[in-house]
């Protein structure tokens, strides 16, 4: 067990499933979805560029469509880091919310962050 500091899902069983089969299939159905998704699953690989996505991330049965449209085409890059940049939704301390080393904790597992 690692002794990185960890921050747990914040809002799991609020603005997403808790449960990780329930998390999965909302996010599918997002992807799935023909209004307002891609409408199809992700791609494999490919060489394509693209260096950034804006995403919304209110609720997936409010947003989740409409994100796995940005997900669905970053998703055939093969890239080596990523750079997250979110909002401080409570408010306390900086505007945006950042880590630089731990261990986010997602109800689908968890996530390594790193900053070098």
């Amino acid at each position: 067990m690692s002794n990185k500091a960890r921050r747990p899902a914040a809002v799991a069983g609020m603005f997403y499933p808790r449960d990780p089969l329930e998390l999965k299939q909302l996010i599918e159905q997002s992807f799935r979805d023909q209004r307002f998704g891609p409408g199809k699953m992700p791609p494999s690989y490919t060489q394509r560029r693209i260096y950034g996505i804006v995403s919304p991330h209110a609720g997936y049965v409010y947003s989740g469509a409409v994100a796995a449209n940005g997900f669905y085409e970053v998703s055939s890059m093969n890239f080596d880091n990523v750079v997250m940049i979110g909002p401080n939704h409570y408010g306390i301390g900086s505007v945006a919310a950042t880590m630089h080393n731990g261990i986010w904790e997602t109800p689908l597992g968890q996530v390594e962050i790193w900053y070098n």
